[in-house]
């Protein structure tokens, strides 16, 4: 058995459930399946697979950018604007900024408030609000039980917040 048809045989059902779950729809689910296998293989040399913290989260995340790719390529389709402008500047509630920050804060700034945040939390950050992998599922691609994780995203949007509160108008 070859290394591709291995990680296939590992990962594949949690990948197709993350790729469910974002899409609500088996048959895209399993188009963003086979768009990854099909990069897995032409890089499936450079992929470690006895780490599988490692190589779940980055067949996990290169699922994700399938749906993504997947989503963007229907909606160029259909000729409609896949983004909402962002025009509301402040938030009211930490809920609020949260939400305002991770959905609609230029990529610019988000980067900027997010590369100093330490790894231990950044990658449940990404992990949750950029991929949208369901807390269990992070707690377990990062070898966590989900307590801790919970707590990771919790001390995350605060750091952040404070952060953005902080440097708000640096660049604008």
């Amino acid at each position: 058995m070859g290394k591709t048809e291995r990680l296939y045989n590992r990962y594949a059902n949690l990948m197709f459930k993350v790729a469910l779950d974002l899409t609500k729809d088996k048959q895209m689910a399993e188009d963003a399946l086979q768009h990854t296998f099909v990069k897995v293989i032409k890089i499936v040399d450079k992929i470690n697979e006895d780490n599988i913290k490692e190589t779940g989260g980055l067949l996990i995340l290169m699922c994700k950018q399938a749906v993504s790719e997947l989503y963007k390529e229907r909606a160029r389709s259909v000729g409609t604007q896949a983004y909402d402008e962002y025009t509301e500047r402040e938030a009211v509630s930490n809920e609020e900024l949260w939400e305002t920050l991770i959905s609609k804060e230029p990529e610019q700034y988000m980067r900027s408030a997010l590369k100093w945040l330490k790894p231990e939390y950044l990658e449940p950050v990404i992990y949750r609000y950029v991929y949208e992998i369901d807390v269990p599922v992070i707690a377990q691609l990062l070898g966590l039980n989900v307590s801790t994780t919970y707590t990771r995203l919790r001390r995350a949007r605060e750091q952040i917040k404070r952060y953005i509160i902080d440097h708000r108008g640096e660049l604008d």
